[in-house]
């Protein structure tokens, strides 16, 4: 069935190799503005059916897998993911991963065909600096917005990397 998150999820690394830690499988999984769910370094979640997120979503690295796969649709509303040390997340859905609200920041990287950001989210790289890379398309939609730190030299300044094609729609800031 459909689960929704008004607490607290905390994913600890387990003791079976070449599984997912937590796996959901389900129709529906919502974080609610109330809800965090996080993993430790090295516990990977599977998440099979749409994803929606209005809570806190934390995602530390993990070795030769993604730290959350999504293979169902995945919506941000509002509230954030936080990604650290060079996480992972992957959504294998032909759905475009797509954050209407809130945030995407840290440092790692987001694997999808195409990430859609736009209306109120706003991407923010890493933690003065930082990197977010894209493995696929990113489309900047009407109304995002990309906060960059800079320093005084590249080694300083916030980056954003994105292997696909930038594709912007309508109007969006920079700061």
């Amino acid at each position: 069935g459909s689960f929704q998150n008004n607490g607290i999820v905390n994913v600890n690394q387990g003791n079976v190799p070449n599984l997912p830690t937590w796996s959901f499988v389900g129709p529906s999984l919502m974080n609610t503005s109330s809800g965090t769910i996080s993993n430790t370094a090295g516990a990977w979640v599977n998440v099979s059916g749409s994803f929606t997120n209005a809570g806190t979503v934390i995602v530390r690295p993990t070795v030769n897998f993604p730290s959350f796969n999504f293979s169902g649709s995945v919506n941000q509303t509002n509230g954030g993911m936080v990604l650290y040390n060079g996480a992972l997340v992957r959504a294998t859905s032909n759905s475009a991963p797509n954050f209407s609200g809130g945030f995407l920041s840290g440092n790692g990287t987001v694997q999808a065909n195409n990430f859609w950001f736009g209306g109120l989210a706003s991407l923010r790289p890493g933690f003065s600096p930082g990197q977010i890379n894209f493995d696929g398309d990113l489309t900047w939609g009407d109304g995002g917005a990309i906060e960059f730190d800079l320093g005084m030299d590249a080694l300083n300044s916030d980056f954003i990397s994105i292997t696909g094609n930038l594709l912007k729609e309508g109007t969006g800031t920079y700061a």
